[in-house]
């Protein structure tokens, strides 16, 4: 049975990747009430189309500074995304914000949405790099956070 589990948790581990998003209860919550539902949608949406590391955004063809934890981009956009309409997504965004879940910084030609709390429920798998070659193996190198900027934004790191 415990081989039975293992091979499932592998499976869903494969499926779902490393990196993973803690969902705040209190989000979850907002999704099961039809009158809330939108803004809790809102909400986990930003978590994924956050960038993960700091890096630049692409914004009407102008570069944008953007930090870990931030969304650099329209309303339009994430109407579209959501699937919501771009006057509900004003009024959520905007309650977001009174809620202290948010902040939003107008900027050319969009906005710079910083996700409070970001870090602390986004978490990445912890990659040990050996100084040493064990007898027989290979060195794996791996470069997550440049996979993460091609999957989640950034052009190129902030030094």
């Amino acid at each position: 049975m415990d081989e039975f589990r293992s091979v499932n948790e592998k499976q869903a581990i494969d499926l779902m990747g490393l990196p993973y998003v803690k969902i705040p209860r209190y989000t979850l919550d907002l999704l099961k009430s039809p009158a809330t539902r939108q803004l809790g949608q809102l909400h986990l949406l930003l978590f994924d189309i956050c960038f993960f590391v700091d890096g630049y955004a692409c914004l009407n063809g102008r570069k944008v500074p953007c930090k870990r934890g931030e969304y650099v981009g329209t309303q339009q956009q994430l109407a579209d995304l959501s699937g919501i309409n771009i006057g509900s997504v004003n009024r959520l965004i905007r309650k977001l914000e009174a809620m202290n879940l948010i902040s939003v910084t107008k900027i050319q030609g969009g906005s710079l949405i910083k996700v409070h709390g970001y870090t602390s429920l986004i978490a990445a798998p912890e990659i040990k790099e050996s100084s040493q070659k064990k007898k027989g193996q290979q060195e794996v190198n791996f470069d997550f956070f440049g996979d993460a900027r091609k999957l989640y934004g950034g052009i190129e790191p902030i030094n």
